[in-house]
């Protein structure tokens, strides 16, 4: 079964087609989903003690309560205002991606012929060309990366030592757009910035950046 999401939890915006003949698959797609995403927005150590943690599928110490239900926390803003970041936790991330994830298993079936798309009245050999899938996945995937977070370290380390390689960079315009980039994302309530304020609670915590897809992108 999947750790965090199961099949009644895609209804209305997350609404998939499910029938008993592919409940089996569709849990399957749900619980590798998770453990993917869960292993790049953590790294395979606090991965695992995320999974060690859990009782029935629920968390059991404080620190991945909050990591997985969410918490309300504030951070200092671009103007020295101390702002509530609202952190919602990983599950709804997690829907999103788990949800593209079953989008490209009904749209595309494997057949004697090769992958199908599916088709009202029969199925269509699957052409290198089509976008269509791009474009019912692209919004919910987009949205996840959204909620999993981007890395403000990056912009993070630039202000404290605005280098490039060995070469010191002294354009303001460029200082600015970092220093402005870094608290535009800062406030978001991303599971990245999450985990990087309370990184000393996950001292093994490591991250690998995921990027947003456009239309006629990679899938």
């Amino acid at each position: 079964m999947a750790y965090f999401n199961s099949l009644t939890d895609f209804t209305g915006e997350f609404n998939i087609t499910q029938s008993k003949y592919g409940d089996t698959d569709l849990t399957s797609i749900i619980t590798v989903s998770e453990e993917r995403i869960l292993k790049d927005l953590l790294g395979e150590d606090l991965y695992l003690k995320l999974i060690a943690d859990l009782s029935g599928g629920v968390p059991q110490t404080q620190k991945y309560i909050d990591l997985v239900n969410g918490k309300t926390y504030s951070v200092v803003n671009e103007d020295g205002i101390t702002v509530n970041v609202n952190y919602q936790g990983i599950k709804r991330m997690l829907r999103y991606f788990a949800y593209c994830d079953i989008l490209k298993y009904q749209d595309s079936k494997n057949s004697e012929v090769g992958q199908v798309v599916s088709n009202q009245n029969n199925s269509t050999r699957l052409s290198d060309k089509s976008n269509q899938l791009t474009v019912k996945i692209e919004p919910y995937y987009n949205k996840g990366t959204e909620l999993y977070g981007f890395d403000i370290e990056n912009y993070s380390n630039y202000l404290t030592n605005p280098i490039y390689g060995d070469i010191p960079i002294t354009d303001f315009v460029d200082t600015r757009k970092r220093k402005y980039d870094y608290y535009k994302e800062l406030v978001k309530g991303s599971c990245f910035n999450f985990l990087y304020k309370n990184k000393t609670d996950y001292s093994t915590w490591q991250f690998t950046i995921k990027d947003k897809i456009f239309l006629g992108g990679w899938l």
